[in-house]
């Protein structure tokens, strides 16, 4: 393993993803961007990008030998959804939109035996 570099003259470079990654500024930080849920192990954090991306992302460290089914119900600047995952690895990952100061999500989960669960709710907060 190793990284190798290439020098190439005149090349012009001009990079666009970026500088929008440089543009992240402290007011686009996150008071609350990561927690840990006891539900399967669930962790939901903030992939904050500023104007780039930002993502909330949230997995579950049970595998399929807990569950058979993951839902993640959210709501965000507004707008109610869900997401089902039906397999391992259990993951979601959600765009949040510019300007949005919360991402409330509550985890429900089946278990093999069809035992509903769910983490109650819990939020993500700028």
């Amino acid at each position: 393993m190793g990284l190798t570099a290439v020098e190439v003259e005149g090349l012009g470079v001009t990079p666009k993803f970026q500088d929008r990654l440089v543009g992240a500024r402290a007011a686009d930080a996150w008071r609350r961007d990561y927690v840990e849920l006891p539900l399967g192990g669930t962790r939901a954090m903030i992939l904050n990008f500023g104007p780039a991306a930002t993502t909330a992302y949230v997995y579950l460290q049970a595998d399929d030998s807990k569950f058979k089914e993951v839902t993640l119900a959210y709501t965000i600047a507004g707008r109610r959804a869900t997401l089902t995952d039906r397999s391992y690895p259990f993951e979601f990952t959600v765009d949040v939109p510019a300007g949005a100061t919360a991402f409330d999500f509550e985890v429900h989960a089946v278990t093999l035996s069809d035992e509903k669960k769910s983490s109650g709710p819990s939020a993500l907060q700028r």
